[in-house]
């Protein structure tokens, strides 16, 4: 199984922190965490600065503890720690900040700076509580249970995302390289009336990819061959938008997808074919989304949701938006919908079909 755990970045001075670190840093070994600390740097050709900078693009998340000390200045007025910061900054990490409660921690008096370091410190803690939400420890092992605690929940997200983004990588990459080769026959089989310099532009340029695409999907739509969106969750806006385009121009048979939409059991399948309704204001589906929507219970609903809520527009907000880019639709019939949703008290379907009325009267 593929390892999907981020690289951790360990920023914080030394000498005041050193009992924290190790701490910290056998934690993180024992837990199989990928950590960037100094301790590992050993013997390289550049500067500590340099190479504290280098260390901190190769993270994934960067973790930050301040003690009672701003640390040295190698190139004037700001410290490495605060330079390593910056750098996480300009690189959108994920940064988490802990900060000593110098009330309650014990404290060594060559650990303390003076005026002006000290000043240096307080206002990049100022700096920090106004852009993070930091948590402070009173002692090492009060600082590794804290940090482990958040760790074991920012980590797991992460390899959930990461492992949910791979995957849908190489569903794409697999289904476009099948709909690549497929798309020479299928077009000339296509009965879309498209002009044909638009053709010879999508075909003699790779950028049209994602035209291409919808265009090979628009000509299995509409000749009721519903089920090639079977294995997609979403897809790049420019293949959505040129699907549409084609769709539009050549027309889909409403009493065919209305049963698709009443028939399948595929919530993936189904997002599709409803927001695909919607984008297209086929009114003639407003019956089959709305017994459709009814239909999905919390189960299968949190599989979904479980499954893609990184990268996937909620289910039901689907069949919101949908609803509500038809127009003329049969008000009375989702006023229907939506009391037989209230008696069943399936209140997200109930929402559903209240958001879009509310949107279509305005």
């Amino acid at each position: 199984m593929k390892n999907y755990r981020p690289t951790i970045f360990l920023s914080s001075t030394f000498s005041d922190l050193e009992n924290h670190r190790k701490i910290l840093l056998d934690t993180f070994r024992k837990f199989q965490l990928p950590c960037i600390a100094m301790e590992d740097f050993g013997a390289r050709p550049g500067n500590s600065l340099e190479e504290c900078i280098k260390a901190v693009q190769q993270a994934d998340l960067f973790v930050l503890i301040v003690g009672t000390k701003y640390g040295s200045c190698p190139d004037g007025d700001v410290s490495i720690t605060e330079l390593e910061y910056q750098a996480a900054i300009i690189k959108k990490l994920d940064v988490y900040v802990y900060i000593i409660n110098e009330k309650e921690h014990s404290i060594k008096a060559i650990h303390v700076e003076n005026d002006e370091k000290r000043e240096k410190l307080r206002k990049f803690i100022g700096k920090l509580s106004d852009n993070h939400i930091y948590a402070k420890f009173d002692s090492p092992e009060d600082l590794v249970v804290t940090l482990s605690s958040d760790m074991v929940r920012v980590v797991t997200a992460y390899e959930v995302e990461k492992s949910i983004a791979d995957m849908l990588e190489k569903q794409k990459y697999t289904q476009q390289s099948y709909v690549a080769a497929e798309f020479s026959y299928d077009l000339e089989q296509s009965q879309l009336k498209i002009d044909n310099e638009f053709m010879s532009k999508i075909r003699s340029r790779k950028k049209f990819s994602e035209h291409m695409i919808g265009l090979y999907l628009a000509t299995h739509i509409s000749e009721d061959n519903f089920e090639v969106l079977k294995g997609f969750v979403s897809f790049e806006a420019a293949t959505w938008r040129s699907l549409i385009f084609f769709l539009t121009d050549s027309g889909i048979n409403e009493e065919k997808i209305s049963q698709e939409i009443i028939c399948t059991f595929d919530l993936d399948y189904l997002r599709l074919l409803i927001k695909l309704s919607g984008d297209l204001s086929l009114q003639g589906t407003l019956d089959s989304i709305c017994i459709a929507a009814r239909s999905v219970n919390g189960s299968c609903l949190m599989e979904i949701v479980n499954k893609y809520r990184y990268i996937a527009t909620p289910f039901f907000q689907v069949v919101s938006d949908s609803l509500s880019n038809m127009k003329n639709i049969d008000i009375f019939l989702l006023e229907i919908h939506m009391e037989e949703s209230k008696k069943s008290n399936h209140y997200q379907a109930y929402n559903a079909f209240k958001n879009a009325k509310k949107k279509l009267k305005v």
